[in-house]
């Protein structure tokens, strides 16, 4: 059930029926876990079942998100609008895991969970920071999701502009 709800200054109210078509009982303890542009309630107890199912439809929602946004990015076929002949991430590895040694982050005061920049000089070499995220690049997609848009044939340059842009895709 998605339910379009709008806070308020004292928050939002989850509506009864919502509740109980999610299989919460009344006076049930609720678990509300704030994440990154979401947030999500879950039952404070669960069994087994419960945890199975939960976890299911989470990644249902997950999985539907994931094909909205490919949707709206389009598919690559390494010759798209976007790009003016090769597509130019045929060839980027956005998998790649860049361990830097904890003094070299130390030195330069970027924490250990911070997403990293790498920029390529033209004599060479590799400028690392900490990406800022403003504007949103590929790199700031967690490597795990973008693997999988990738499979899915989404095209890089389409969702590279769509970050870079800011607008809304989902939604009204």
């Amino acid at each position: 059930m998605k339910l379009d709800m709008t806070t308020t200054k004292n928050g939002a109210i989850i509506p009864p029926a919502a509740l109980r078509s999610s299989g919460f009982g009344p006076h049930e303890g609720v678990e509300c876990n704030a994440l990154n542009g979401c947030v999500v309630a879950l039952k404070k107890n669960m069994n087994a079942m419960e945890l199975i199912r939960a976890a299911w439809a989470l990644y249902e929602l997950s999985t539907d998100l994931a094909a909205h946004l490919a949707g709206e990015c389009g598919s690559c076929d390494g010759k798209c609008g976007s790009c003016d002949g090769e597509c130019p991430y045929s060839k980027t590895d956005f998998s790649v895991d860049m361990q830097v040694p904890e003094e070299f982050r130390e030195i330069a005061d970027i924490p250990d969970d911070a997403v990293l920049h790498a920029e390529f000089p033209e004599k060479g070499g590799i400028l690392l920071c900490e990406s800022t995220g403003d504007p949103p690049e590929l790199w700031d997609v967690p490597a795990p999701m973008m693997e999988g848009l990738l499979a899915a044939g989404v095209c890089p340059a389409s969702l590279e502009m769509l970050l870079k842009s800011g607008e809304a895709v989902y939604g009204e």
